[in-house]
C-alpha cells in the first residue's frame, strides 16, 4: 500500500512505516507468551500426545521462520532522502521488536526440543534439523546485515546454539552418533543382547529354528565391530541389500528402524506405534567398516516427513 505523503508548509515529508504486514506475526508471538512444553511431560508417552506435541512445536518453528524472514526484509529498508528521524526510528523499533519476539520463540522451541531429546523421541529429528537451519541462516544473514545495512545485527537466536542442537541429535543417537558411531561394542559389555546369542533351551541345547532364523543368527554373529555397534544401538537389522557403488565394490547397506508407523491389525496397534518412525541406512565397505549413514524420518504413509510444504503452512501429522 502506498503511504500518503504529508505536507508542512512547502516541505514534503514521509510518514514513518507502519509494517502492517507484520501485525499477524506480532499477534502470534504475543499469543505464544507463557506457552511451554510442560503440558506434554506425560502426554508424549502416548501417540495422541506426540501428535499434539509435534503440531504445536511445528507452529512455533513456522512462527520463528516468519520472524527471521521479516527481520531480514526489514533490514533492507533505508530511510529515503530528506526523511525525518522518526522514519529511521520506526525501522529500528520494528527490528528490536522482531528480535525480541524471535528470541522468545527460540527459547520456546528450545523448551520443546529439550523435552523431545530427553524422552528419546526420534519423531522430533526433523524439527531439530529445521531449528539448526534457521539458526545458521540467521547467523549468515547477520554477517551481511552488519556489512551492508548499518542496522543492529541479530546473529544468535536465543536457545538455539549449534552446540545445544548437536547435543539433542546425540541424545537421540542421530547425526554424528548415527549407525553406532558413538556406541560401545555390545559384545564387550556384560548382558550381551539376546540376538547375538543362538537360541538355546534351559539345558543349553540349541533350539531348532527355521532356516531363515538360522541365517539371521549366522549373519548377526559374523558381523563386524561397526555392524555390531549399530545393532547395539538399534537392535537387529531390518534388511540388508547390496549397495550399487563403484564397479566391483561389494558395499552393503544395513537398514534399521526405530518405531513403527504400521498398525499390527484392525483395532490394535504395533508395540512401538508412533506418528513417525526413523529409518536408518548404514552403508559398510568391503571390510565391514562404516562408510556413510543416512537417516529418514517417515510419516504414517511411509513418506519422508516434510515440515513445511510449499505454501509455508505446518505439515499435517
Amino acid at each position: 500500500m502506498m503511504m500518503a505523503a504529508t505536507f508542512t508548509g512547502c516541505a514534503r515529508t514521509l510518514p514513518p512505516p507502519t509494517f502492517a504486514d507484520h501485525v499477524g506475526i506480532h499477534e502470534r508471538a504475543e499469543y505464544a507468551k507463557g506457552a511451554g512444553a510442560v503440558l506434554y511431560l506425560s502426554r508424549v508417552q502416548r501417540n495422541d500426545g506426540r501428535v499434539a506435541y509435534l503440531q504445536e512445536l511445528d507452529g512455533y518453528l513456522l512462527l520463528l521462520r516468519q520472524l527471521t524472514l521479516a527481520f531480514e526484509k526489514t533490514t533492507g529498508m533505508q530511510p529515503p532522502p530528506k526523511a525525518t528521524a522518526s522514519y529511521g526510528d520506526a525501522i529500528a523499533d520494528e527490528l528490536r521488536a522482531l528480535q525480541q519476539e524471535g528470541d522468545q520463540v527460540g527459547k520456546l522451541v528450545r523448551d520443546f526440543l529439550s523435552l523431545g531429546a530427553a524422552r528419546r523421541l526420534v519423531e522430533v529429528l526433523p524439527e531439530i534439523v529445521e531449528a539448526r537451519r534457521l539458526a545458521k541462516a540467521r547467523g549468515e544473514a547477520a554477517k551481511r546485515e552488519v556489512a551492508h545495512t548499518g542496522w543492529p545485527a541479530w546473529s544468535v537466536i536465543a536457545g538455539l546454539s549449534d552446540e545445544s542442537l548437536l547435543n539433542d541429535l546425540r541424545l537421540l543417537g542421530s547425526g554424528p552418533a548415527a549407525c553406532g558411531a558413538e556406541t560401545p561394542d555390545p559384545t564387550t559389555r556384560p548382558g550381551m543382547p539376546d540376538f547375538f546369542i543362538q537360541a538355546r533351551d534351559s539345558e543349553g541345547a540349541e533350539v531348532q529354528v527355521s532356516a531363515e532364523l538360522k541365517r539371521l543368527y549366522a549373519r548377526i554373529r559374523s558381523a563386524t565391530k561397526a555392524q555390531r555397534k549399530a545393532m547395539g544401538q538399534y537392535g537387529p537389522y531390518k534388511s540388508i541389500f547390496a549397495t550399487k557403488n563403484e564397479p566391483g565394490a561389494k558395499n552393503e547397506t544395513w537398514v534399521f528402524q526405530v518405531g513403527s508407523v504400521e498398525r499390527s491389525g484392525q483395532g490394535s496397534t504395533a508395540v512401538d506405534f508412533r506418528p513417525r518412525a526413523l529409518r536408518i541406512e548404514c552403508e559398510y565397505n568391503q571390510t565391514g567398516d562404516l562408510d556413510r549413514a543416512r537417516e529418514i524420518v517417515v510419516d504414517q504413509n511411509g513418506d519422508p516427513v516434510v515440515l513445511f510444504p510449499a505454501d509455508g503452512s505446518p505439515a499435517h501429522h
